[in-house]
């Protein structure tokens, strides 16, 4: 874990904005790791994407399919210039295999090396059941259906975590800055690489790391 968070900050110092992006970023990876939160990617992206609004940022919020070595899986997560954030994909479902590190500026942090997996690629298939709804609602709409630990309260934790004064009330403004700007998820795949969508999704998905099976549901691994 220590060897994750050296690397991105390393690779914090190549990129624009990166002392606030890795600072976001760190405490959205700790919280992963420490409570062993599986297949969260939809939740974990779309608290990230908040905590980059909060700061200043321009990032996208995307839900999409992943390529890896051992197959294709549904899965969520955030961009700022192209650069892939994600570290949700470290920890899998207990029913997921692993795929990789965490990804942090496109950089696979456990090889040190541009990630492997290909985002946004298109099978043919559609979602599967666990992307279904974070890929048709809107944040507040899912939020709405989370049990108690949903995303205003992480965010606002995690905020907290940073030294930052955020309530319930500056994460309704956040939201309403996003829809401004359209900088909501997007449906991304090969064909379609930037269809905005106002649905940010916070599903505690079924993991990433191990592609989907032929004739299987369809499911989110990360």
């Amino acid at each position: 874990m220590e060897e994750w968070l050296e690397t991105g900050r390393m690779a914090a110092k190549d990129i624009a904005d990166g002392e606030k992006i890795i600072r976001a970023w760190e405490v959205v990876l700790n919280f992963i790791w420490e409570h062993q939160y599986r297949g969260g990617c939809h939740d974990t992206s779309a608290v990230l994407y908040m905590l980059f609004t909060e700061l200043g940022l321009s990032p996208s919020l995307n839900i999409g399919e992943v390529r890896s070595k051992v197959g294709i899986f549904d899965h969520s997560w955030v961009e700022i210039d192209g650069l892939i954030f994600d570290a949700a994909v470290c920890l899998p479902h207990r029913d997921g295999r692993q795929v990789g590190g965490p990804v942090f500026a496109s950089i696979d942090l456990t090889t040190n090396r541009k990630t492997q997996l290909i985002y946004g690629v298109e099978s043919g298939e559609g979602f599967g059941q666990d992307a279904l709804v974070p890929a048709s609602t809107s944040l507040r709409e899912y939020a709405a259906i989370q049990p108690t630990l949903n995303i205003w309260v992480l965010v606002v934790a995690f905020a907290g975590r940073m030294g930052m004064d955020l309530t319930f009330a500056g994460v309704a403004l956040c939201l309403v800055r996003s829809t401004e700007t359209s900088a909501s998820r997007s449906l991304r795949s090969t064909k379609t690489l930037s269809c905005a969508w106002v649905r940010a999704s916070c599903g505690h998905a079924s993991a990433p790391g191990s592609g989907r099976r032929p004739n299987a549901s369809r499911r989110c691994r990360s």
